[in-house]
């Protein structure tokens, strides 16, 4: 097969696949769309020429001879909420098709073999919610069955989908939100070096220097804080923050019960706001002002994409949803004095 301009193998023709299964070019066709009118044998021979020559199969085609129409989901850690609401949005809209998600546990290495074990097994298609696996790894399971990126803040893994929000909209907002409550002190936490909290402070700094002559501190990380409190105590006194922005809910929700055990108070003495808008983000109190992602419209979409590809679209699609901020109790203008 000549290379695509991008360097990858183009998809086999039609002509291709019928001749190597032995049959005409309109059985081969019935075939790939799981029509009736074509014999077990020779749908059975048509299918297996397509996956030798690298075409993806749809799923009706597969049901035909039993195949599954399963769709393997990634994640990176079940208990973070968004995951949750990604995997629902899924659901949602595989109506006829099982989901069958796995959870990564935060472990880099786990999450590379289950991602091979999805390919193994043959599922129709993968939705990967995480930026840990390496591109690579992505990429070669996406040269052989649909592969669509959830949240994805890394460069575009060529041969597969991605569905991200624009983080620097968000940043963008809470920023402009923080600013004119009054707050001139503003930091950063983050949960990890990961790639989404590597993002979300870049666009942090890039924001905060069009609004403020300069930060409070560079990014945080909530463990460090959690260890001392007293750190973010002389942070917000010593040097005057009256805000932080954390790189996820789950990141905010944990630093509001730093705040508690420094003895400060939100949002009397510190504003505290998260990313990701998630349910725990509404439990809390004082409730979190947050940026929402359509996480659940997101994983809608990723269902979408992958029955595009089975249907036989072959080009990569990056669609970028917009988030928008949420104010609530977590945030306030500054006390005076």
């Amino acid at each position: 097969m000549p290379p695509t301009p991008e360097g990858r193998p183009s998809p086999p023709r039609l002509a291709d696949i019928a001749a190597r299964a032995g049959v005409s070019k309109s059985l081969a066709s019935l075939a790939l769309r799981g029509e009736a009118g074509v014999s077990e044998e020779a749908r059975r021979r048509v299918l297996d020429a397509a996956r030798a020559l690298g075409r993806h199969v749809t799923p009706h085609a597969l049901r035909m001879l039993g195949g599954t129409e399963m769709i393997g989901v990634l994640v990176t850690d079940l208990r973070n909420p968004f995951h949750v609401d990604v995997v629902l949005g899924i659901e949602k809209e595989a109506d006829r098709a099982s989901v069958h998600v796995v959870n990564g546990a935060r472990d880099i290495d786990r999450m590379r073999a289950q991602l091979r074990d999805f390919d193994t097994l043959g599922v129709a298609g993968i939705v990967v919610v995480s930026s840990w696996l390496p591109g690579e790894d992505v990429a070669a399971v996406g040269s052989r069955r649909p592969v669509v990126v959830i949240g994805s803040t890394v460069n575009h893994t060529p041969g597969t989908d991605t569905v991200r929000g624009d983080m620097r909209i968000g940043i963008r907002e809470t920023v402009e939100h923080l600013v004119a409550s009054g707050h001139r002190r503003i930091g950063f936490v983050a949960e990890s070096e990961r790639s989404s909290s590597r993002v979300r402070h870049a666009a942090f700094l890039e924001q905060t220097s069009r609004f403020l002559n300069d930060t409070a501190t560079g990014a945080l990380h909530i463990d460090d804080l959690t260890a001392d409190p007293r750190r973010l105590a002389q942070l917000t006194r010593d040097r005057g923050v009256t805000a932080y922005i954390a790189a996820n809910d789950i990141t905010a929700i944990a630093l509001m019960g730093v705040a508690e055990r420094a003895g400060l108070r939100v949002p009397d003495d510190l504003a505290v706001a998260g990313y990701d808008n998630t349910t725990s983000s509404r439990l809390v109190s004082p409730a979190l002002t947050t940026v929402d992602q359509p996480w659940g419209r997101m994983g809608e979409r990723a269902f979408q994409l992958i029955r595009e590809r089975t249907l036989g679209r072959t080009s990569d699609r990056e669609e970028i949803v917009t988030p928008h901020l949420v104010a609530r109790g977590s945030t306030a203008p500054p006390l005076q004095g």
